[in-house]
């Protein structure tokens, strides 16, 4: 199979954007060897072995613990292969604004749409299976980023989550936003 898609290139990248207090959505599996500082990782299962740059560990669903946690308590949220996962988008991303301090960033990264296999799938066999079954949805950038948008998020950047981008065989992109402040969405009280 060919395809650029490498993750320690990918958690090097996404923690060059992380600062200050951090939450890592969905770490176990990859924990990010690059983050610095006062870091929270956060999944269904414990990681084995507790990587040693983590202070703190919370094992839960996400989708159901996220609003138990304090409000404004992180600077950076990350969520890296995580989105594709769950089926309710727009309420992670409101209960990642609800945690986020003023200003704090968001960094997923997750499969683009654009990718050769996804592509293949999506024309060829539309009556099939996909070839993760733990996917259940692949995000469009700029649906993603209308979403983003709607619970109160501005753009930073979207880049390649290799060294560089390649149409077609480039796996996984990376997403940045930052939280907007309280009266700049419309739709908080």
């Amino acid at each position: 199979m060919i395809t650029f898609q490498n993750n320690d290139t990918r958690l090097e990248r996404i923690a060059r954007h992380a600062f200050g207090a951090i939450l890592d959505i969905g770490f176990a599996q990859y924990p990010n060897q690059y983050l610095m500082g006062d870091v929270t990782g956060l999944d269904l299962k414990s990681a084995s072995p507790k990587p040693r740059n983590y202070r703190n560990f919370l094992v839960g669903d996400a989708t159901k613990v996220l609003r138990k946690i304090k409000g404004k308590t992180y600077n950076t949220i990350i969520a890296s292969e995580f989105i594709e996962h769950i089926d309710n988008h727009k309420k992670f991303f409101d209960d990642c604004y609800y945690l986020l301090k003023d200003n704090g960033l968001l960094i997923l990264s997750t499969p683009t749409p654009y990718y050769y296999r996804t592509l293949f799938g999506n024309v060829l066999f539309q009556r099939g299976m996909i070839g993760n079954k733990e996917h259940v949805s692949v995000y469009i950038p700029r649906i993603m980023n209308a979403v983003a948008d709607e619970a109160g998020f501005d753009l930073v950047t979207i880049e390649p989550a290799t060294t560089f981008y390649v149409p077609f065989l480039t796996y996984q992109m990376i997403y940045v936003y930052r939280k907007r402040g309280k009266h700049a969405n419309k739709s908080r009280t």
